[in-house]
């Protein structure tokens, strides 16, 4: 085997390895069920942490042995949807030991009919340090403001990321709410930053 031949081999292993890793940092959940989309309902507004929700509501994502940046994130107060006051919302508890800025968060939420559902969305995109968690929360509602569907994401080291999740249609008015956060690696501040985003109102 030649050196060129040897050189392309060792690329596409790099290659693969990277997908497989890529994706073993990849979790998601899809909430259709009644009782959990009631016990979210439930928890929605309340004064808890992400951890606390996550382990409640989202067992799926929880981390049993979260890293440091994680659990930060864990201790911090869940931003709900809705909350039309969270836009870069910068959270941190120790400032004095981060000097870099951490960059931005733009969040998106969509719906759309697609042949027998409704399928709805929430996207992240962020901007500056590539961050250490990225986590991405959809909410479905419908026109009496139930929620009927949710579906959650995290993913690590990237600056993108997006939840999809299917509900079967049904004529009506509805709408999708989303919250976008990124967890700063060490150095950056703030520790935290959030943001929400709607569609808005649309009838399908």
């Amino acid at each position: 085997m030649n050196m060129k031949r040897i050189g392309i081999v060792f690329l596409a292993s790099l290659i693969l390895m990277a997908g497989f890793a890529s994706a073993s940092d990849e979790k998601s959940v899809t909430i259709t069920d009644e009782e959990r989309l009631e016990l979210i309902t439930k928890l929605e507004g309340t004064n808890i942490t992400n951890g606390e929700f996550i382990k409640i509501a989202l067992p799926e994502l929880y981390d049993e042995s979260p890293s440091k940046a994680t659990s930060g994130y864990y201790q911090q107060e869940k931003v709900w949807f809705g909350s039309s006051d969270v836009t870069n919302k910068t959270i941190d508890t120790d400032l004095g030991t981060k000097s870099l800025p951490f960059g931005i968060m733009m969040g998106t939420s969509s719906i759309e009919k697609e042949s027998s559902n409704i399928k709805f969305s929430s996207k992240s995109n962020f901007y500056g340090a590539t961050p250490v968690e990225v986590y991405v929360y959809s909410g479905l509602y419908d026109s009496s403001s139930n929620l009927i569907g949710f579906c959650a994401k995290t993913a690590a080291s990237t600056k993108e990321i997006e939840v999809t999740a299917y509900k079967h249609y049904s004529s009506g008015t509805y709408k999708v709410d989303g919250v976008h956060e990124a967890v700063a690696p060490p150095g950056y501040a703030p520790a935290v930053i959030t943001c929400t985003s709607s569609s808005g109102w649309e009838n399908l």
